[in-house]
């Protein structure tokens, strides 16, 4: 099984301490593969903020791939906004471009999909250049080709049904149809500060966008959280775990979801589930809710798409408590 951690928009400065605290350990305790941020480590884009991130990020275990987000170019230093918006965050995290790992039976490239300045009123919102996407595509076709292929942005290449906030990302939709039509399996981002997962409408429909909540204060109808991402046989399997200060423990983990969650176990997580099995044509069709449970199946794009060894380089950045699922018991409502 290849199991990741997805984390986004932990807003070092405006973080939710306890949850950031409670996510390390879970990280720490879960032997992940790899643990992905997606952007916005810090709020401001301070250098004391960059410093606390450099700090959490170096206590986390395993490998890491981290790429920048629209709140980690400087909001009050608007000079190095302009002239060099991700200075601070090359100098304390990583590359700021572009990011790869390749290894382990998967592929993954991060792309910065931020901007400093903008030909627009709003700086928050994301772009994505023709160049981008051509390297990205070029990496993964590069890649042997039983590797699970995985894109990493900060905003969502589409917005979102029904989401908080938009991204409005230019170039976003032409970018989405050519990593579907490059047979990527997942797109993962942050940005809107809550869990979503769900297939473009392109390519052959099995390449799917799943967006991970945020680690900081500043909610947005949904209690901070971030995603577990597990890929085992013709299953990629999608958590959605935040953090409740009143339990003790971490719930809603390794339950199966295959099965109604029981009450008194803990609360459910919402989840999403993608089976790999292009034969079996209403995997497409079936989409299952049960107190929070959602699985979503499509069908698989090779069947040489398997954990292989052929997939052992390494490129890049760096060689649980009180977690349960969004929805709250039935009967009481989320407050934000």
């Amino acid at each position: 099984m290849i199991r990741f951690a997805h984390l986004s928009d932990i807003h070092f400065g405006g973080e939710n301490t306890h949850a950031v605290a409670a996510a390390a350990d879970y990280v720490n305790a879960g032997g992940f593969d790899l643990t992905i941020v997606s952007g916005d480590l810090t709020r401001y884009g301070e250098k004391v903020e960059f410093a606390a991130a450099a700090e959490w990020l170096a206590g986390l275990k395993g490998a890491q791939l981290v790429t920048p987000g629209n709140h980690d170019a400087p909001y009050i230093a608007v000079a190095e906004r302009i002239f060099a918006p991700f200075r601070r965050f090359e100098k304390a995290i990583g590359p700021a471009r572009a990011q790869s790992h390749l290894g382990g039976g998967f592929a993954v490239r991060g792309v910065n999909t931020a901007r400093g300045p903008q030909p627009r009123l709003n700086w928050s919102k994301g772009q994505i250049a023709a160049g981008q996407v051509r390297e990205a595509v070029t990496f993964f076709e590069q890649s042997p080709l039983e590797c699970f292929r995985i894109l990493v942005c900060h905003h969502p290449l589409m917005e979102m049904i029904g989401g908080p906030m938009t991204a409005k990302v230019w170039g976003g939709t032409a970018a989405a149809r050519a990593f579907a039509e490059a047979r990527v399996d997942l797109v993962l981002s942050g940005h809107i500060h809550a869990p979503f997962a769900w297939p473009y409408p392109f390519g052959d429909g099995k390449t799917y966008a799943v967006g991970a909540g945020t680690l900081s204060v500043r909610e947005r109808g949904v209690p901070p959280g971030f995603n577990v991402v597990e890929i085992e046989g013709a299953a990629i399997r999608i958590a959605a775990l935040c953090w409740g200060a009143r339990s003790t423990s971490p719930t809603g983990r390794g339950r199966s979801t295959d099965g109604p969650s029981k009450r008194g176990s803990g609360y459910p997580s919402s989840s999403y589930e993608v089976h790999d099995d292009r034969d079996q044509e209403q995997n497409q069709e079936d989409v299952e809710q049960d107190l929070g449970d959602t699985h979503r199946r499509a069908g698989d794009r090779s069947e040489t798409k398997k954990r292989g060894d052929q997939c052992d380089h390494q490129e890049g950045q760096r060689p649980a408590q009180h977690w349960r699922s969004p929805l709250p018991p039935e009967g009481e409502p989320i407050e934000s």
